[in-house]
């Protein structure tokens, strides 16, 4: 994540008052480049494809505040890390969170993961039957 560039100048303003001119100087940042489009990253969530119904997505922010949430079409919600959801169908599925700072500006994109919940194991990987179990044992 880039973090946008500083720019500072220095603003001087002329004041009079009952004909006296008071100085005053004032510093100015200003960012130049794109803000950080998010702050929040998830750490932990299901494997892309898995028979399992049941989903826990641990998450973290740059940003000190809250967090909402929302899994497949439905709406953003508050919520905390770690957060599960359970009964999901066969089929894809999609998770996003974004951070809401103590101000209320929101991530400009939230963290999303895709996974896959199958009704059937991965035929992909290799299973051992009980008796090639037994055969490799000393």
């Amino acid at each position: 994540m880039k973090l946008p560039t500083l720019n500072f100048r220095c603003v001087t303003v002329f004041t009079p008052i009952l004909s006296i001119f008071f100085l005053s100087h004032f510093f100015l940042a200003e960012a130049q480049g794109p803000p950080p489009e998010t702050g929040t990253v998830i750490l932990t969530h299901p494997h892309k494809k898995t028979t399992s119904t049941k989903a826990l997505f641990t998450f973290s922010s740059t940003k000190t505040g809250t967090f909402e949430c929302k899994i497949d079409s439905g709406s953003y919600a508050d919520c905390r890390s770690p957060v599960r959801y359970g009964g999901l169908s066969a089929g894809p599925h999609t998770f996003s969170v974004e951070s809401r700072d103590a101000f209320g500006s929101k991530d400009l994109k939230p963290a999303v993961y895709t996974w896959t919940v199958t009704s059937e194991p991965d035929t992909g990987t290799t299973q051992l039957l009980e008796e090639d179990y037994l055969l490799l044992m000393p």
